[in-house]
């Protein structure tokens, strides 16, 4: 792939990706509801074009999706789909596809295709590693700006490397350290690992080979075959873990526990603050999560429900500590609430009132300068190795 340079400035917050200790921003809840369910309802049918776009493309081996090649990328701009490509000919091809939707959709040429980002991704990481001896914290996707966000410790970012890519569609943010955060069951639930004593949170219920199964991460040293019990140590056994991904290389960070049905039902339910019970009930998966969409989470260490807007997509992290780098995660950035450890593994959502889309498992969480992110795993990955979240029966 040939890239032409283009001047890009290059920019340093510091960028601190953290699970040991909370970042607690005060909020009300009730009015944060109600502002999220107006922006959300604000993006409806710009998030229903946008499911019908994704719809059309290829898959991949690992459930990635297989881009043309004169796509850009997509967002969300306020209540717009934006589409952008490298050949607005296209445009025509892309309205019929669309029909009657692409009355909420927007079109934008831009100079790199979303192919072309992703392959000078490979490039830059593998690049970085070999040349310098430095392995990058992320490296994401920033389709609204037709670049590559990259993190890297302040440390380790000299003049020679910035010099090395000044001209290429990328820019560097300053990385401190990167570490995924870590009866009726429902997703919010406090869930154990007593193979590995660790805590993380219930994501949703689901099946899976034809079996009820729970999702939640998979990061730290879990494997096949650990131990899952509610709460705590001394909790009831859930079952085993069945299916495990966090690896190198790997898509998502994620894994399915086995159910004993003789002690646990598993319902559709997620935990939230919209009703007196404090639950709302997926009417189905949301495949499709655009940079852009309001998305709410919920971690069980944290006790509430918080919310942001997906800022980067395509981000692949290399996990501090670990020879880990996980591939295809989204991070949003919070707008209201919070996160810490235990969190990891709760539910991502969207949608407005007491019925939603699950989008996803939750996973790490950062900060960079004031802004506050967390990351998760889109649902199409889970969806790919044949998981089906529960959802409401009128969904």
């Amino acid at each position: 792939m040939k890239m032409k340079k283009t001047k890009y400035s290059i920019i340093f917050p510091v960028l601190c990706f953290l699970i040991l200790t909370a970042l607690c921003i005060p909020i009300s809840v009730r009015s944060a509801n109600n502002e999220y369910d107006f922006l959300a309802k604000q993006q409806e049918n710009a998030i229903n074009a946008y499911n019908i776009l994704v719809k059309s493309f290829d898959v991949g081996e690992f459930g990635q999706y297989l881009y043309p090649d004169e796509y850009c990328g997509a967002w969300i701009d306020q209540n717009r789909l934006v589409i952008a490509l490298t050949d607005l000919d296209k445009i025509d091809e892309y309205s019929r596809l669309l029909g009657t939707m692409c009355a909420f959709v927007d079109f934008s040429c831009m100079e790199y295709s979303l192919n072309d980002l992703l392959d000078l991704k490979l490039i830059i990481y593998n690049d970085l590693d070999k040349t310098y001896g430095i392995r990058a914290g992320f490296i994401a996707v920033e389709e609204d700006k037709n670049c590559l966000c990259i993190g890297i410790k302040k440390e380790q970012l000299n003049d020679l490397i910035i010099s090395d890519y000044e001209g290429y569609p990328l820019y560097f943010i300053d990385l401190d350290q990167m570490v995924p955060t870590n009866t009726d069951l429902y997703g919010g639930m406090h869930l154990w690992n007593s193979t590995r004593s660790c805590g993380m949170t219930l994501s949703a219920c689901g099946t899976w080979q034809g079996n009820d199964v729970i999702v939640t991460c998979g990061h730290t040293t879990q494997a096949v075959n650990d131990t899952i019990k509610l709460n705590n140590s001394s909790g009831t056994t859930i079952g085993t873990v069945q299916f495990h991904r966090f690896y190198n290389g790997g898509y998502g960070d994620f894994e399915f526990v086995s159910v004993n049905s003789s002690l646990f039902d598993t319902t559709p339910y997620i935990l939230s603050t919209y009703t007196i019970s404090g639950y709302s009930v997926p009417v189905g998966p949301s495949t499709a999560v655009p940079l852009g969409t309001y998305v709410r989470f919920y971690g069980q260490a944290t006790g509430y429900v918080s919310y942001g807007y997906v800022k980067f997509t395509n981000s692949s992290i290399g996990v501090e500590g670990t020879a880990v780098t996980i591939n295809g995660m989204s991070w949003i950035l919070v707008t209201s609430g919070s996160n810490k450890k235990g969190d990891s593994g709760g539910p991502v959502f969207s949608g407005t009132g007491t019925t939603v889309s699950y989008c996803g498992v939750l996973s790490g969480n950062g900060t960079s300068g004031e802004d506050f992110y967390v990351s998760f795993t889109p649902y199409q990955y889970l969806g790919y190795v044949g998981f089906d979240v529960k959802i409401s029966e009128e969904g």
